[in-house]
């Protein structure tokens, strides 16, 4: 990925693991590979709200414990070998004039380490890295014997153990396995004549003039069953880049419609592209007051009638002429929104947001409702 980045391109290196071995050894190597033609981005001040510790600078490299009676600390790739670990030296923090080329220390702390603790989530690593002015070193692309030989040193019974065991006569599969299953792959939603049909709807039922039908996608797999906006930039980096095999990418913004079978459209909203969508909606938008919205967020099934006669949510849902799908959004504070999926029935409307969800909404409109009344 790196070695497709232009000058003055970026591309973030993420993981969903805590190991610095995975994570700033990674980056350290691949800022050594590079020879000055990346940089790490100092990005503190990206989304001041979230949570989050600077990378590490330091870190102990760790035999497992088919190699120790317990986890020990390794030295030095010296020491790994002396154990039969084939670990590459650059799983440990860099020293010397390694360390002093690459900054250190200072620049490993611009990555960020989520942690789980700190949002109520899961783990996370993340790193910006920048191309800047200057030529890659040829070698910057690991050759294909470094590459088999990173392979051989993550399989599981790598090394020399591994190398020379042999399966029991036992273990020897006779039989003819099924062919492997093709995997599915992230491709515009037009490719389809199905899902283009799904898009096409949806955008008509919501009124999505606005956004263009090519900015939605789905996995190969799904049939359409979820759907993701993508940006503009992504967009065109998806539909050009033929290196380049996404798994997923963009916001969800809709699903298959498996519960309101009297929705005329075929596509609900998922909860978390309504903040998306909402602003850029022509129909089946509707804004409530706090109060109203507390009611949905209670988990109150709201009928029409039961509403203020004067209520905007009232005569935004009564001058829908089909069930199905909603945006409710309230109103906070000057330029502060929430908004929130929901199911418009027959007579009453009811949010369709799952707990987790559903829990956060509440809270931060009980807040608001706090200060409110003050």
């Amino acid at each position: 990925g790196a070695a497709q980045l232009r000058v003055g391109g970026r591309m973030v290196y993420s993981t969903c693991a805590l190991s610095p071995v995975e994570n700033e050894a990674v980056v350290a190597a691949l800022l050594q590979r590079a020879a000055g033609a990346l940089q790490l981005v100092a990005c503190e001040d990206l989304l001041p709200g979230l949570l989050r510790r600077p990378g590490l600078e330091t870190w102990e490299v760790r035999a497992g414990a088919r190699h120790c009676k317990s986890a020990t600390s390794l030295q030095s790739p010296a020491e790994a070998k002396e154990r039969g670990l084939k670990i590459p030296a650059s799983a440990w923090p860099p020293a010397g004039e390694a360390a002093a080329s690459l900054g250190l220390p200072g620049v490993l702390r611009h990555c960020w380490r989520l942690y789980p603790h700190l949002g109520d989530g899961g783990g996370f690593f993340v790193s910006l890295l920048e191309r800047v002015p200057g030529p890659l070193p040829p070698d910057f692309v690991p050759g294909k014997e470094e590459e088999e030989a990173a392979v051989e040193a993550e399989a599981p019974g790598g090394g020399e153990e591994g190398a020379d065991a042999e399966l029991p006569e036992e273990a020897v599969c006779k039989e003819a396995l099924p062919e492997a299953q093709r995997e599915a792959t992230f491709a515009s939603a037009l490719a389809s004549e199905r899902t283009a049909a799904l898009i096409e709807e949806a955008r008509e039922f919501y009124g999505l003039d606005l956004l263009p039908a090519g900015n939605f996608f789905v996995r190969t797999d799904g049939d359409g069953r979820n759907v993701y906006l993508v940006s503009d930039a992504l967009r065109d980096v998806l539909c050009d880049s033929q290196g380049i095999k996404a798994m997923v990418a963009g916001v969800r913004v809709f699903d298959e419609n498996r519960f309101l079978k009297s929705s005329a459209c075929r596509l609900r909203l998922a909860q978390e592209g309504a903040r998306w969508l909402a602003p850029v909606m022509l129909r089946r938008h509707c804004l409530a007051d706090p109060d109203e919205m507390m009611l949905l967020l209670e988990g109150q099934k709201v009928i029409f009638s039961s509403l203020n006669t004067d209520s905007p949510l009232r005569a935004c849902l009564e001058a829908m002429d089909a069930q199905g799908s909603v945006v409710v959004s309230c109103e906070l504070a000057a330029g502060a929104e929430i908004h929130a999926a929901a199911e418009r029935g027959a007579e009453c409307l009811s949010l369709f947001v799952n707990q987790h969800e559903l829990r956060e909404l509440r809270e931060c409109l009980a807040e608001f409702l706090v200060l409110r009344d003050r």
